[in-house]
C-alpha cells in the first residue's frame, strides 16, 4: 500500500459561530435539555414539560498587537452577529451585547529564554440571546453555502482547491457536562453545504462534533446524508472530533495541516493525529 504516512496541506478554520453562523452553541443553551425543547422538572413527580425560555451565548475573539485595530474587528463580529439574529426573526430587546474582556500577554509569566507572543493583546466578547421562541434555538442546526461564505469573509480566509476546512462550533464542550447530548444532537454542516465544498474542491472537511453533520438531520427521511454526499458521491474525508477550541482561541484561520494516520488497509475509519502549523 503507497499511503502516505502523513497528509500535508492548506487548512482554513471556519468558526461558524463568529460573524456569521452563531453555531456556538455548546457555550450557550440553558433552560433546553434536547431537541425537542423540554425541561425535566423533579420532584414528587417527574415529567418532561416545554421549555419557555432559551439562551444563547455567541462568543467571538480577536487578537493582535493593536487596540484600535482589535476594537475595530470585535465591532464588526458584533454587527454581523446581530444581524445574523435579526434575520432570523430576533428582537433588540432579546439581543444583548456583553462587554469584551482583554488580556495583554506581555505580563504573562514565561521562561527567561522564552520570546514574547506574537500577538501581544487578545480580547474576548459575546452576544447574548434571551428568548421564548425555543423553537427557533435548535442545537441541531445546519450551516449551508450561505453562512460557509458569511463566516469565510469575516475570518478573510478563501477556501480553495486542495484546501482542509474545519469547522470550530464550541459543541465539544459538551462531551464533559452532557456527553448524553453531544450525541444525540449536533450542530454541523447540511447538504448544500457538503455539495458547496465539495464543487470548491477541498479534500477534508472536519469539525469538533461526533458526526461532522447537522444532528437531527435536515431531512429525518436522509439521515447521514453528509457523510454519503460527501465520502461517495464525491470522495471528500470527513474528519470528526477535531478538537479546535486552541485554534479559535488562538485567532488561526490559516495554517498547514498535517495528518498523521496509521497504515492500515481495508479499514473504513481510524484514529488520526491532526496538526496545525502556523
Amino acid at each position: 500500500m503507497n499511503t502516505p504516512s502523513a497528509w500535508v496541506l492548506s487548512a482554513v478554520l471556519i468558526a461558524g459561530g463568529v460573524c456569521a453562523g452563531g453555531y456556538f452553541i455548546g457555550h450557550g443553551i440553558s433552560h433546553r435539555n434536547d431537541s425537542e425543547g423540554t425541561i425535566s422538572v423533579k420532584g414528587l413527580s417527574e415529567r418532561d414539560v416545554p421549555a419557555s425560555i432559551a439562551i444563547w451565548s455567541i462568543s467571538y475573539q480577536s487578537v493582535g498587537n493593536s487596540l484600535a485595530d482589535i476594537n475595530s474587528a470585535l465591532e464588526k463580529s458584533t454587527g454581523s452577529v446581530v444581524a445574523f439574529l435579526k434575520e432570523r426573526g430576533f428582537e433588540d430587546s432579546e439581543i444583548t451585547v456583553q462587554p469584551p474582556s482583554v488580556r495583554d500577554h506581555s505580563f504573562d509569566v514565561r521562561k527567561e529564554d522564552e520570546p514574547p507572543p506574537e500577538n501581544r493583546y487578545s480580547a474576548f466578547q459575546s452576544v447574548l440571546l434571551r428568548t421564548s421562541k425555543v423553537d427557533q434555538v435548535k442545537p441541531g442546526t445546519a450551516f449551508n453555502r450561505a453562512e460557509i461564505d458569511a463566516a469565510a469573509k469575516a475570518a478573510g480566509v478563501k477556501i480553495g482547491k486542495g484546501d482542509v476546512v474545519l469547522f470550530h462550533t464550541g459543541w465539544m464542550a459538551m462531551a464533559k457536562t452532557d456527553p448524553k447530548q453531544f450525541i444525540a444532537v449536533q450542530p454541523g454542516l447540511g447538504e448544500g453545504g457538503a455539495e458547496y465544498l465539495a464543487s470548491l474542491g477541498v479534500v477534508m472537511i472536519g469539525a469538533d462534533t461526533a458526526a461532522l453533520e447537522a444532528i437531527p438531520s435536515e431531512d429525518p427521511t436522509r439521515p447521514f446524508v453528509v457523510h454519503q454526499t460527501l465520502l461517495t458521491k464525491h470522495g471528500v474525508h470527513i474528519l470528526e472530533n477535531i478538537d479546535t477550541a486552541e485554534l479559535a482561541k488562538d485567532g488561526a484561520t490559516e495554517f498547514m495541516f498535517v495528518l498523521g494516520q496509521p497504515r492500515l488497509q481495508g479499514t473504513v475509519q481510524a484514529v488520526v493525529n491532526p496538526v496545525a502549523i502556523r
